[in-house]
């Protein structure tokens, strides 16, 4: 059995990228769909309790929209990121 780096090819570099960039763009919406439903049980300060659950809704949709954002990016520009996530070599 090959070296798991020595099975890495240029075909698993952009597998690897265009599944990278489709997983995260997908869940990127969901987040912002989440952060901006947040952002709305916010504005409307009918209650405390809109405070409480709007601001955690805001902040962690932002968050993990940058999470999913910074994972295409590592995808794209880190070879040894790359070879860690790649959906062929996992098989």
């Amino acid at each position: 059995m090959s070296n798991h780096n020595d099975s890495h090819n240029v075909i698993h570099y952009l597998a690897t990228v265009v599944w990278s960039i489709i997983k995260g763009i997908a869940s990127s919406s969901i987040w912002i769909i989440i952060g901006a439903a947040g952002f709305l049980i916010f504005q409307a300060k009918k209650s405390p309790y809109d405070i409480i659950l709007g601001l955690p809704l805001i902040l962690i949709g932002a968050g993990m929209t940058i999470n999913n954002l910074a994972n295409i990016v590592y995808s794209v520009f880190s070879p040894q990121y790359n070879r860690g996530v790649c959906i062929i070599c996992k098989r």
